[in-house]
């Protein structure tokens, strides 16, 4: 994809793997945060992530928090959230720029909770 300096992916959880990401900034990556099996978790809260293809892209499920967060995309082929039907968790309070801004042409999955409107809050999920 296009700009072409983008790294695979910038963290990947596997094996039961929990991540916590608070006022940072990803940028540049393929996906920024991979997450591979069901048992892994992200909570991510007040990130920047920027000039990424998928910022987090859940292809085996796994609890996924995150509130706060801005998401920069550039292309039309860029999504913010790709989650596979499997996926727990929320969604809530962040902002998106870019052609297909958070989801995309998909919806969201079932086991996720979606509040997208500016100061929505969740605090944490039980991991």
């Amino acid at each position: 994809s296009r700009p072409k300096h983008r790294a695979c992916a910038g963290v990947v959880l596997r094996g039961g793997a929990r991540l916590e990401l608070v006022d940072c900034t990803i940028s540049t990556a393929s996906s920024a945060v991979q997450i591979c099996d069901a048992e892994c978790s992200l909570l991510a809260r007040g990130t920047t992530f920027r000039n990424v293809r998928t910022a987090v892209f859940a292809e085996r499920g796994g609890r996924i928090t995150v509130t706060g967060c801005a998401f920069e995309t550039q292309l039309g082929s860029d999504v913010a959230l790709r989650l596979s039907a499997d996926t727990r968790g929320a969604v809530r309070g962040n902002t998106a720029s870019g052609p297909r801004a958070l989801w995309g042409r998909l919806l969201p999955p079932a086991g996720v909770e979606v509040d997208t409107a500016a100061g929505g809050e969740v605090d944490q999920l039980p991991l």
